[in-house]
């Protein structure tokens, strides 16, 4: 397991087997983050703490692994490894891990999906989870306030209330995520890959975003159409 610190209150946490052989995505990030510097506070068997020395602290615990982020000792997040499972053979490269936003009074994100702003609760089996694969039901209609996936899959999640934070999963395979509005956590079931996760610590919605589009871009302005041009040019003259 591998923590840094990256500029502008946010971290990053990459896990992996020791023989380093899991694809990792490529061209997805605009730049490589500037990585920030962690000052060790306190490290011991059974726990780590570091803190980047801008407000943003973390609480490492080993037995089972589980990392708290903290700004301004306001615990933000959890990645809980109670229930990380990482396969590791020729058939499957698999994993699984969660996510809990203690300040969260809603969870929004995993965009491209007809659904609702605030994520539907998932976690008692009557919908499917969230599902993040590129599909195109433009041909037949697809329903709407439900969690299938569609045109895009943007594994970008917030933890919405008086303090938000959020994550950002750097990878590209399908993926499942299983909602719980009751615990404001989310659950990442991965197809393959890397477990590669931005820890956006915010504090607020608007901070939390800009630090998603930091690593990734940002959208483009589209072009102005060549009609709206010549219907304009046309009314001027009429």
């Amino acid at each position: 397991m591998k923590i840094s610190g990256v500029v502008d209150n946010r971290f990053r946490v990459i896990i992996e087997e020791p023989d380093l052989h899991r694809y990792r995505i490529q061209f997805c990030l605009e730049k490589e983050p500037e990585t920030n510097e962690l000052t060790v506070d306190y490290l011991g068997d059974d726990a780590l703490i570091a803190s980047d020395g801008n407000g943003n602290r973390l609480y490492v615990s080993f037995q089972p692994i589980s990392i708290e982020f903290y700004h301004d000792d306001i615990l933000e997040s959890v990645f809980d490894g109670s229930r990380l499972i990482m396969q590791n053979t020729e058939e499957s490269q698999a994993f699984t891990f969660t996510v809990k936003f203690n300040e969260a009074k809603r969870l929004i994100g995993l965009h491209e999906h007809p659904n609702t702003v605030s994520l539907m609760h998932t976690a008692d089996y009557k919908v499917d989870p969230y599902r993040l694969k590129n599909v195109d039901y433009g041909i037949f209609g697809y329903s709407i306030n439900v969690t299938q996936s569609m045109y895009g899959s943007i594994p970008v999640l917030y933890g919405f209330g008086e303090h938000t934070s959020g994550i950002f999963v750097h990878n590209g395979a399908e993926m499942w995520v299983e909602i719980d509005t009751d615990e404001m956590s989310a659950y990442f079931m991965v197809d393959a890959g890397l477990l590669d996760l931005f820890v956006l610590m915010g504090p607020t919605l608007s901070e939390t975003v800009r630090q998603y589009t930091d690593l990734t871009g940002k959208p483009h302005l589209p072009q102005v159409s060549i009609w709206i041009f010549r219907l304009r040019t046309f009314s001027n003259f009429r």
